[in-house]
Protein backbone atom coordinates (compact mmCIF):
# COMPACT_ATOMS: atom_id res chain seq x y z
CA UNK A 1 0.00 0.00 0.00
CA UNK A 2 1.25 3.23 -1.29
CA UNK A 3 2.60 5.65 1.56
CA UNK A 4 0.15 8.89 2.33
CA UNK A 5 1.59 12.60 1.58
CA UNK A 6 0.62 12.78 5.20
CA UNK A 7 2.91 9.85 6.38
CA UNK A 8 5.80 10.65 4.06
CA UNK A 9 6.03 14.08 4.97
CA UNK A 10 6.20 12.76 8.88
CA UNK A 11 8.87 10.34 8.51
CA UNK A 12 10.74 13.03 6.47
CA UNK A 13 10.91 15.54 9.33
CA UNK A 14 11.62 12.54 11.55
CA UNK A 15 14.27 11.12 9.13
CA UNK A 16 15.66 14.88 8.31
CA UNK A 17 14.79 14.56 4.61
CA UNK A 18 15.19 18.45 3.59
CA UNK A 19 14.53 17.58 -0.33
CA UNK A 20 11.51 15.68 0.16
CA UNK A 21 9.96 17.80 2.79
CA UNK A 22 10.15 21.06 1.14
CA UNK A 23 8.85 19.59 -1.91
CA UNK A 24 5.78 17.95 -0.24
CA UNK A 25 5.20 21.42 0.93
CA UNK A 26 4.87 22.53 -2.41
CA UNK A 27 2.27 20.43 -2.89
CA UNK A 28 0.48 20.92 0.12
CA UNK A 29 1.21 23.65 2.77
CA UNK A 30 -1.09 22.37 5.56
CA UNK A 31 0.90 19.36 5.86
CA UNK A 32 2.97 21.83 8.46
CA UNK A 33 0.85 21.12 11.18
CA UNK A 34 -0.56 17.80 10.30
CA UNK A 35 -0.19 15.86 13.54
CA UNK A 36 1.08 12.29 14.08
CA UNK A 37 -0.93 10.39 16.81
CA UNK A 38 1.91 8.62 18.55
CA UNK A 39 4.97 11.84 18.55
CA UNK A 40 3.06 15.13 18.02
CA UNK A 41 3.82 17.24 14.92
CA UNK A 42 6.58 17.74 12.14
CA UNK A 43 8.21 19.88 14.35
CA UNK A 44 8.70 18.14 17.21
CA UNK A 45 10.01 15.39 15.56
CA UNK A 46 12.24 17.48 13.86
CA UNK A 47 13.19 19.37 16.85
CA UNK A 48 13.91 16.01 18.72
CA UNK A 49 16.12 14.85 16.00
CA UNK A 50 18.14 17.94 15.89
CA UNK A 51 17.16 18.14 12.19
CA UNK A 52 17.69 22.18 11.85
CA UNK A 53 17.20 23.30 8.30
CA UNK A 54 14.29 21.19 8.25
CA UNK A 55 13.10 23.14 11.82
CA UNK A 56 13.79 26.28 10.05
CA UNK A 57 12.19 25.38 7.02
CA UNK A 58 9.04 24.33 8.92
CA UNK A 59 8.49 27.19 11.05
CA UNK A 60 8.77 29.32 7.61
CA UNK A 61 5.65 28.02 6.39
CA UNK A 62 4.15 29.08 9.44
CA UNK A 63 4.76 25.57 12.00
CA UNK A 64 2.52 26.12 15.35
CA UNK A 65 5.92 26.36 17.49
CA UNK A 66 3.29 26.25 20.82
CA UNK A 67 1.03 23.12 19.26
CA UNK A 68 0.77 20.64 22.53
CA UNK A 69 0.26 17.07 22.23
CA UNK A 70 -3.20 16.36 23.54
CA UNK A 71 -3.94 12.47 24.11
CA UNK A 72 -1.69 9.62 24.55
CA UNK A 73 1.60 9.01 26.39
CA UNK A 74 3.41 12.41 25.37
CA UNK A 75 0.23 13.90 26.52
CA UNK A 76 1.92 17.88 27.30
CA UNK A 77 4.47 17.87 25.26
CA UNK A 78 5.69 20.67 23.00
CA UNK A 79 8.65 20.75 19.98
CA UNK A 80 10.57 22.97 22.88
CA UNK A 81 10.67 20.40 25.39
CA UNK A 82 11.76 17.31 22.77
CA UNK A 83 14.33 19.61 21.75
CA UNK A 84 15.59 20.07 25.52
CA UNK A 85 14.86 16.25 26.43
CA UNK A 86 17.00 15.10 23.65
CA UNK A 87 19.84 18.25 24.32
CA UNK A 88 19.26 20.08 21.04
CA UNK A 89 20.44 23.25 22.24
CA UNK A 90 20.49 24.52 19.04
CA UNK A 91 16.90 23.39 17.94
CA UNK A 92 16.50 25.16 21.93
CA UNK A 93 17.86 28.44 21.27
CA UNK A 94 16.05 29.24 17.86
CA UNK A 95 12.66 28.13 18.71
CA UNK A 96 13.18 30.91 22.01
CA UNK A 97 14.46 33.47 19.19
CA UNK A 98 11.09 32.62 17.10
CA UNK A 99 9.05 33.77 20.25
CA UNK A 100 8.00 30.11 21.61
CA UNK A 101 5.53 30.74 24.70
CA UNK A 102 4.80 27.64 26.04
CA UNK A 103 8.04 27.23 28.33
CA UNK A 104 6.65 25.61 31.09
CA UNK A 105 5.46 22.36 29.29
CA UNK A 106 6.01 18.65 30.73
CA UNK A 107 4.82 15.16 30.42
CA UNK A 108 1.79 14.71 32.56
CA UNK A 109 2.10 11.02 32.99
CA UNK A 110 5.43 8.36 33.51
CA UNK A 111 8.85 9.15 34.51
CA UNK A 112 9.52 12.54 33.14
CA UNK A 113 6.11 13.75 34.57
CA UNK A 114 6.91 17.03 36.15
CA UNK A 115 10.14 17.52 34.05
CA UNK A 116 10.55 20.97 32.30
CA UNK A 117 13.03 22.57 29.88
CA UNK A 118 14.27 24.56 32.02
CA UNK A 119 15.44 21.08 34.21
CA UNK A 120 16.82 19.55 31.56
CA UNK A 121 18.48 22.84 30.84
CA UNK A 122 19.84 23.05 34.18
CA UNK A 123 20.90 19.16 35.12
CA UNK A 124 22.70 19.21 31.35
CA UNK A 125 24.83 22.91 32.68
CA UNK A 126 23.08 24.84 29.74
CA UNK A 127 23.16 28.01 31.72
CA UNK A 128 22.95 30.70 28.97
CA UNK A 129 19.46 28.68 28.16
CA UNK A 130 18.66 28.29 31.68
CA UNK A 131 19.23 32.72 31.56
CA UNK A 132 17.27 32.81 28.75
CA UNK A 133 13.71 30.93 29.83
CA UNK A 134 14.06 32.61 33.33
CA UNK A 135 14.09 35.94 31.13
CA UNK A 136 11.78 34.93 28.93
CA UNK A 137 9.04 34.41 31.91
CA UNK A 138 9.60 30.35 32.85
CA UNK A 139 6.93 30.13 35.87
CA UNK A 140 7.61 26.67 37.10
CA UNK A 141 11.03 26.97 38.61
CA UNK A 142 10.65 23.91 41.18
CA UNK A 143 10.05 21.15 38.81
CA UNK A 144 12.01 18.33 39.39
CA UNK A 145 11.98 14.59 39.46
CA UNK A 146 9.07 12.39 41.20
CA UNK A 147 11.25 9.07 41.31
CA UNK A 148 14.75 7.98 40.27
CA UNK A 149 18.36 8.79 41.34
CA UNK A 150 17.37 12.58 40.41
CA UNK A 151 14.03 12.73 42.98
CA UNK A 152 13.24 15.92 44.55
CA UNK A 153 16.95 18.15 43.17
CA UNK A 154 15.48 20.81 41.40
CA UNK A 155 17.31 23.52 38.84
CA UNK A 156 17.98 25.99 41.99
CA UNK A 157 20.07 22.57 43.41
CA UNK A 158 22.00 21.95 40.04
CA UNK A 159 22.86 25.36 39.45
CA UNK A 160 24.36 25.70 43.46
CA UNK A 161 26.37 22.73 42.53
CA UNK A 162 28.07 24.32 39.82
CA UNK A 163 28.77 27.32 41.59
CA UNK A 164 26.37 29.34 38.77
CA UNK A 165 25.54 32.16 41.29
CA UNK A 166 24.06 34.39 38.96
CA UNK A 167 21.73 31.58 37.86
CA UNK A 168 20.64 30.58 41.97
CA UNK A 169 20.24 34.42 42.71
CA UNK A 170 18.32 34.53 38.91
CA UNK A 171 16.11 31.61 40.18
CA UNK A 172 15.86 33.48 43.74
CA UNK A 173 14.80 36.83 42.29
CA UNK A 174 12.13 34.84 39.88
CA UNK A 175 10.41 33.05 42.40
CA UNK A 176 11.77 29.46 43.32
CA UNK A 177 10.51 28.18 46.86
CA UNK A 178 12.14 25.04 47.06
CA UNK A 179 14.91 25.84 48.44
CA UNK A 180 15.74 22.68 50.61
CA UNK A 181 15.83 20.80 48.07
CA UNK A 182 18.63 17.84 48.32
CA UNK A 183 19.60 14.74 46.75
CA UNK A 184 18.18 11.47 48.49
CA UNK A 185 21.43 9.05 47.90
CA UNK A 186 25.03 9.18 46.77
CA UNK A 187 27.84 11.09 47.79
CA UNK A 188 25.77 14.82 48.12
CA UNK A 189 23.26 13.30 49.74
CA UNK A 190 22.04 16.01 52.43
CA UNK A 191 23.85 18.50 50.94
CA UNK A 192 21.40 21.73 50.56
CA UNK A 193 21.50 25.23 48.78
CA UNK A 194 22.13 26.70 51.63
CA UNK A 195 25.22 24.52 53.26
CA UNK A 196 26.57 25.09 49.29
CA UNK A 197 26.18 28.37 49.23
CA UNK A 198 28.05 28.81 52.83
CA UNK A 199 30.93 26.56 51.84
CA UNK A 200 31.58 28.72 48.86
CA UNK A 201 31.47 31.69 50.76
CA UNK A 202 28.76 33.03 49.07
CA UNK A 203 27.03 35.10 51.59
CA UNK A 204 25.12 37.36 50.27
CA UNK A 205 23.44 34.36 48.58
CA UNK A 206 23.34 32.60 52.40
CA UNK A 207 21.35 35.51 53.99
CA UNK A 208 18.90 35.55 50.17
CA UNK A 209 18.02 32.11 50.95
CA UNK A 210 17.67 32.42 54.76
CA UNK A 211 15.36 35.60 54.30
CA UNK A 212 12.94 33.87 51.68
CA UNK A 213 12.83 30.94 53.89
CA UNK A 214 15.06 28.11 53.90
CA UNK A 215 14.18 25.60 56.31
CA UNK A 216 16.72 22.85 56.19
CA UNK A 217 19.26 24.27 58.86
CA UNK A 218 20.91 21.36 60.05
CA UNK A 219 21.55 19.50 56.93
CA UNK A 220 25.21 18.18 56.43
CA UNK A 221 27.56 15.94 54.47
CA UNK A 222 26.88 12.18 54.86
CA UNK A 223 30.19 11.72 54.05
CA UNK A 224 34.20 13.14 53.08
CA UNK A 225 36.11 15.44 55.00
CA UNK A 226 33.26 17.67 56.00
CA UNK A 227 30.48 14.86 57.47
CA UNK A 228 28.64 15.81 59.93
CA UNK A 229 29.31 19.88 60.00
CA UNK A 230 26.23 21.82 58.93
CA UNK A 231 26.31 25.04 57.55
CA UNK A 232 26.24 26.76 61.26
CA UNK A 233 30.19 25.18 61.82
CA UNK A 234 31.07 25.83 58.42
CA UNK A 235 30.28 29.48 58.77
CA UNK A 236 31.93 29.94 61.83
CA UNK A 237 34.91 31.64 62.43
CA UNK A 238 34.32 33.46 58.60
CA UNK A 239 30.95 34.92 58.86
CA UNK A 240 29.78 35.61 62.47
CA UNK A 241 26.58 37.56 60.52
CA UNK A 242 25.74 34.37 59.18
CA UNK A 243 26.25 32.27 62.55
CA UNK A 244 23.71 34.91 64.26
CA UNK A 245 21.25 34.61 61.14
CA UNK A 246 21.34 30.95 61.59
CA UNK A 247 20.50 30.57 65.14
CA UNK A 248 17.78 33.15 64.68
CA UNK A 249 16.48 31.17 62.27
CA UNK A 250 16.17 28.44 64.68
CA UNK A 251 19.81 26.08 63.78
CA UNK A 252 19.63 23.39 66.06
CA UNK A 253 22.69 21.07 65.57
CA UNK A 254 25.24 23.39 67.63
CA UNK A 255 27.91 21.12 69.07
CA UNK A 256 28.86 19.65 65.44
CA UNK A 257 32.58 19.33 64.91
CA UNK A 258 35.26 17.64 62.42
CA UNK A 259 35.93 13.91 63.62
CA UNK A 260 39.81 13.95 62.43
CA UNK A 261 42.18 16.57 61.35
CA UNK A 262 43.01 19.67 62.64
CA UNK A 263 39.66 20.90 63.83
CA UNK A 264 38.66 17.80 65.22
CA UNK A 265 36.58 18.58 68.38
CA UNK A 266 36.15 22.40 67.62
CA UNK A 267 32.66 23.50 67.94
CA UNK A 268 31.13 26.80 66.82
CA UNK A 269 31.32 27.79 70.56
CA UNK A 270 34.57 27.05 71.44
CA UNK A 271 35.95 29.25 67.82
CA UNK A 272 33.25 32.20 68.64
CA UNK A 273 35.23 32.03 72.23
CA UNK A 274 38.79 31.88 70.62
CA UNK A 275 37.86 34.57 68.44
CA UNK A 276 36.53 36.71 71.44
CA UNK A 277 33.07 36.70 69.40
CA UNK A 278 30.92 37.50 72.99
CA UNK A 279 27.73 38.17 71.38
CA UNK A 280 27.81 34.69 69.43
CA UNK A 281 29.09 33.17 72.63
CA UNK A 282 25.86 34.12 74.57
CA UNK A 283 23.28 33.35 71.66
CA UNK A 284 25.11 29.88 71.54
CA UNK A 285 24.60 29.46 75.27
CA UNK A 286 21.25 30.64 74.71
CA UNK A 287 20.58 28.04 72.07
CA UNK A 288 21.65 25.42 74.35
CA UNK A 289 25.20 24.98 73.17
CA UNK A 290 27.35 22.20 75.37
CA UNK A 291 30.36 23.70 76.97
CA UNK A 292 31.20 20.40 78.08
CA UNK A 293 31.36 20.03 74.48
CA UNK A 294 33.62 23.27 73.37
CA UNK A 295 36.58 22.34 76.26
CA UNK A 296 36.76 18.79 75.92
CA UNK A 297 39.65 18.26 73.43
Amino acid sequence: MPMSLSSEFIQACNKGELEVVSKLLEQDPSLVNESSTNFGSPLMLAAAGGHLQIVEKLVENKADINMVIEVGLYRGLTALWWAANCEQWHIVKLLLDKGVINLDACLVEEYYQRLTVLWFAAVRRQWDIVKALLEKGAKNLDACPAEGPNRGITALWYATGQQQWDIVELLLDKGAKNLDACPAEGYARGITVLWCAVAADQWDIAKLLLEKGAGNLDACPSEGPTRGLPALWVAAGKQWDIVKLLLNKGAKNLDASPVEGPNKGLTALRWAIMDQQWDIVKLLFEKGASIEKAVSN
